[in-house]
């Protein structure tokens, strides 16, 4: 279980973790300050079986594709890394209850659905410079 695999997850240089917020089927999540801006932020942590070389090299692309967006419902991506051997990707944080604990079993499927849909998309695009 992912759980047990952070019970004391990896420093990252330039953050300082404060607190888990959560977890779930890709990893887990923590509260954390970006030290030199004195940015409060998420650091997303994917659980071990998620790291396969493809995993991560499918990981480091969708991040970078993340990235690339800009849209006022959208996560802002900071930065992605690994430590420890350990991929982990930091995140804008959004103060609030957790999205799933907001939704109804057809929210959530909706969601899901749409999820799936805009990731499928994305993997036949990439980002234009």
């Amino acid at each position: 279980m992912f759980e047990s695999e952070l019970k004391n997850p990896p420093a990252i240089p330039g953050y300082q973790l404060l607190e888990k917020l959560g977890e779930g089927g890709m990893g887990e999540v923590h509260r954390a300050l970006q030290i030199r801006l004195h940015r409060i932020v998420a650091v997303k942590f994917l659980a071990s079986f998620t790291q396969g070389r493809q995993n991560v090299l499918d990981f480091q692309r969708e991040t970078r594709l993340m990235g690339a967006l800009q849209h006022p419902h959208v996560m802002v991506i900071h930065d992605y890394g690994e430590v420890d051997g350990r991929p982990y990707l930091v995140m804008e944080y959004v103060a609030g209850p957790s999205l799933r604990s907001q939704l109804t079993p057809e929210d959530f499927r909706t969601a899901l659905w749409a999820s799936l849909a805009l990731a499928h998309a994305g993997m036949e695009t990439s980002p234009v410079y």
